[in-house]
């Protein structure tokens, strides 16, 4: 980073030298507590070794707060706490297999890793640092494991910085999925991972900050212009009934404190519906009614652009009843 040390911030030193203005991405000059663009002259500000490069005109983050906001800002404390003591009601199916190509298809001891959205994960965090050399952690406020505060929409890296990008759980909380899954392709390395897990059927969630869903084949399209390594569910039915169960339970509380209550009646009534999963989610019709899908995939070099997926096979791909 021009004008400043690697050693100022949280950011590795194979990194930080990478980092650009999200906006226009031009090389930053460090001044003291604020990093600024030489090309916009944005001025970004910095939360000690953790910089903040989220655009001030930025339509979700550029007016908040984001020193005072921890794991991804919009985690209840209370719920968190509650689901200490209750069962969970849904199986994470996705995380086995997307860590087995990582572990297949990743540079162990080398390379570097971007993971969009760390939110509270703490097990994906330590895994991947065991297959690559280092892993930069990006969410839109700060956490524990925070390099970077941005918006996956505006990432400020320079093209072809990474190795591999993950983004769990992410991509139902961003407006454009689209420009988010561009700027994946952008900041990867020709060849590098892509790994995602986003929901299909599931209720809102994280409140106002929850805006898309998407199928088996919805997903594989917005991940087209990257070659699949493998895709499937990763939480079926079982899990998906659950959770419509929770919710119905959820729509008749009249106040925050009724919402814990009734969550945690129907978390303790219903929990063992997610094992039906085990059996469910590998039949076909299992895919049409799951929760939600995972994907891992290939950025293609620039010579194998024609290869990628078009509209006409997609229908091709189906796989359901």
């Amino acid at each position: 980073m021009a004008g400043s040390a690697g050693s100022d911030f949280m950011i590795p030193e194979s990194v930080v030298n990478r980092v650009r203005c999200c906006r226009c991405r031009g090389r930053l000059l460090h001044y003291e507590d604020v990093l600024s663009c030489e090309s916009c002259e944005i001025i970004f500000d910095t939360y000690g070794a953790v910089p903040v490069m989220i655009a001030p005109d930025n339509p979700f983050f550029g007016g908040r707060d984001l020193k005072s906001s921890t794991a991804s800002g919009f985690n209840e404390r209370l719920i968190s706490r509650v689901g200490r003591f209750v069962p969970g009601i849904s199986l994470d199916l996705g995380r086995a297999p997307v860590m087995g190509q990582l572990r297949r298809l990743g540079r162990t001891g080398d390379g570097v890793c971007l993971i969009v959205g760390a939110g509270s994960e703490t097990e994906l965090l330590d895994f991947l640092r065991s297959c690559y050399r280092e892993v930069v952690v990006t969410d839109v406020v700060q956490g524990p494991d925070v390099s970077v505060v941005c918006d996956g929409a505006e990432l400020p890296f320079e093209d072809a910085a990474f190795d591999c990008v993950i983004a769990m759980a992410v991509l139902e909380h961003v407006l454009d999925p689209e420009t988010v899954i561009a700027e994946f392709h952008r900041v990867l390395k020709p060849g590098g991972v892509v790994a995602a897990d986003t929901p299909f059927m599931q209720q809102v969630h994280m409140r106002a900050y929850d805006f898309t869903r998407f199928t088996d084949l919805g997903y594989r399209w917005l991940f087209r212009r990257f070659e699949e390594a493998e895709r499937g569910v990763s939480v079926g039915p079982g899990s998906a009934l659950a959770w419509s169960i929770m919710y119905f339970f959820r729509a008749f509380a009249w106040n925050r404190m009724s919402t814990f209550v009734l969550t945690a009646i129907a978390r303790l009534g219903f929990f063992w519906l997610k094992y039906f999963d085990y059996i469910l989610a590998r039949r076909p019709g299992g895919r049409d009614a799951a929760a939600g899908f995972y994907f891992v995939g290939i950025k293609r070099d620039a010579g194998q652009v024609d290869n990628a997926l078009t509209a006409a096979d997609l229908p091709k791909q189906f796989s359901g009843l």
